[in-house]
């Protein structure tokens, strides 16, 4: 039987799992979860006595000291959200085991400091996925680590000294060497910018963005999921036919509202461009402060918290690994270069208009087109009815020398 807390940490992880999945997740779910055996959760009511929450604000400030979020890097971020909760989870779970483990299989002695071990896991992991960064130039990645650093040296100094401190350490550097050996060998060290990926030349099929003159991370898509069972394990629909009234109505919904207003107009209210730059922002770095609030909200203790941003961000990484995988099967244009070469598909309905400038980022995005309208609506809806099976345990997955099994 379960606490009150444990029930309504239970309760928080079903409307999670409804809006959050629903909406982030796009063509990726978790793999199924079994439950174990539950202790009852301890409920933390002040965000400053959860570690958990204070490393996933602090994970966020080193990746825009990194460079790589609001907007630079999603796919690394996502990834090392992932790992860095996913090593909290497990660090956590050895004090006192609640769920399935994703790494590490052990037990803690008695009395070990979650908070040096929550600690410990996190800035294992994140200074190491930091420094493996290539794309963000040095004076970013030093800035990202040395982030980490002055908050694990600030936490630290708040924790008493003993043994309890020590082993918490031990236990949650254990949690982090555990987490990045599962991932080595999962291909997320793919080139980023492809001047040379082979573009498209017939109507339909991509080339590189006006402005944008290479492939963003192509192979992004081969990436071993965390939870999928594949990349392509729900790859939506195929794009609509050149020739199809739905084509040729989504094309002229884009001419219509997707200028600036300035260079070419736009039928596009201040509502809908508002809404539309907020859209612009990180998906993991929005989403995660997202769920903070979730946390807080909802007076998560650590143990909860943890599992909660553990499926949160493994399920984002998996959603850009499943829409990367899908980009680049489909290979499909994208709406500026459909609109400026409207005309040319063999559609007389595609008239071709002003050569587009839009007031968001379409227009240099470096990658095929795929609708991500039915991604959400098939992906999100699995995931959400996935996570309502509540907070027993974290995805039951095998890898092997960075592949799915």
């Amino acid at each position: 039987m379960g606490s009150r807390s444990s029930r309504r940490g239970d309760k928080i992880l079903r409307s999670t799992g409804r809006g959050l999945g629903a909406v982030v997740l796009g063509a990726s779910v978790l793999a199924p979860l079994t439950a174990v055996n539950a202790a009852p959760t301890v409920s933390q009511r002040r965000p400053a006595g959860n570690p958990v929450l204070d490393w996933n604000r602090f994970a966020g400030e080193a990746a825009v000291a990194a460079c790589i979020a609001p907007m630079d890097d999603p796919l690394h971020e996502s990834r090392m959200y992932a790992l860095a909760h996913l090593a909290m989870h497990d660090a956590l779970n050895a004090i006192d085991r609640r769920s399935r483990p994703y790494a590490l299989w052990t037990h803690a002695p008695r009395g070990t400091s979650a908070d040096a071990a929550v600690a410990a896991a996190a800035r294992g992991v994140l200074v190491r996925a930091l420094k493996g960064l290539t794309v963000p130039p040095q004076s970013c990645i030093d800035a990202g680590v040395a982030s980490v650093e002055a908050h694990y040296t600030a936490t630290l100094r708040m924790i008493p000294g003993g043994a309890a401190k020590s082993e918490g350490l031990a236990l949650g550097r254990s949690a982090a060497r555990a987490v990045l050996a599962k991932r080595t060998g999962d291909d997320s060290d793919t080139t980023l910018v492809d001047t040379a990926y082979r573009q498209g030349q017939a109507p339909g099929q991509w080339r590189f963005t006006p402005g944008r003159p290479f492939a963003f991370a192509p192979g992004w898509g081969r990436v071993t999921p965390f939870a999928l069972r594949s990349a392509a394990q729900f790859r939506p629909e195929a794009p609509y036919a050149l020739r199809s009234r739905a084509c040729a109505r989504d094309l002229a919904e884009v001419q219509r509202l997707g200028g600036d207003g300035t260079t070419t107009p736009s039928a596009r209210s201040a509502d809908q461009t508002e809404t539309a730059l907020f859209w612009l922002e990180s998906s993991p770095l929005m989403w995660n402060a997202v769920a903070r609030r979730v946390a807080v909200s909802g007076h998560l203790g650590a143990w909860e918290s943890a599992r909660l941003f553990g499926l949160l961000d493994a399920a984002l990484a998996d959603g850009y690994v499943a829409s990367f995988n899908a980009k680049y099967v489909s290979r499909f244009w994208r709406p500026v270069t459909a609109i400026r070469l409207a005309g040319h598909d063999g559609k007389p309905a595609h008239d071709r208009g002003p050569d587009l400038d839009t007031a968001g980022h379409d227009p240099a995005d470096p990658r095929p087109r795929l609708g991500a309208r039915r991604r959400r609506r098939g992906g999100g809806r699995r995931a959400g009815g996935l996570l309502r099976h509540g907070p027993g345990a974290l995805p039951r997955v095998q890898r092997h020398a960075g592949r799915s099994q």
